[in-house]
């Protein structure tokens, strides 16, 4: 199978039945949860920390650019020591300094919350990472 050959049902259910990848579909479906809430409420948040709507909107940039630049770092580097499993992990390793300084500090001015609301979102996307994983695990594309 390569590329330009259609996926029919058969080839569909034939990959639904290759239980050994369930485990990676699984990670492929909670990857990223912990940042959507943040993520989801930035511009509110920043709103309501007395920031205009042209500048909540203006700071989402940063950590959107962050965020792409460690997404093709994190997969070059997956290239290079020829592992996936540590650097996906590192999505979630990423997420824990900044919930437990968001959790256990006192009350944060806009520009603290923004720094580390911008940390924590421009977190290292491995979602390409995880879709070449899985790739190389059923030796199809399919």
């Amino acid at each position: 199978m390569h590329n330009r050959q259609a996926l029919t049902p058969k080839l569909l259910w034939k990959s639904m039945k290759d239980f050994d990848l369930y485990p990676m579909y699984l990670i492929g479906l909670t990857f990223g949860i912990p940042a959507y809430p943040i993520q989801n409420y930035f511009q509110l948040s920043m709103r309501s920390l007395g920031f205009s709507t042209l500048m909540a909107n203006l700071l989402s940039i940063p950590h959107t650019v962050i965020s792409m630049i460690l997404l093709v770092a994190v997969t070059v580097l997956s290239e290079l020591v020829e592992s996936r499993t540590w650097l996906a992990i590192l999505e979630n390793v990423w997420f824990l300094p900044f919930f437990i300084a968001l959790r256990t500090l006192p009350v944060l001015s806009g520009w603290q919350y923004f720094a580390l609301a911008t940390l924590l979102l421009a977190f290292p996307y491995v979602h390409a990472l995880q879709v070449s994983w899985c790739s190389r695990n059923s030796g199809s594309v399919r």
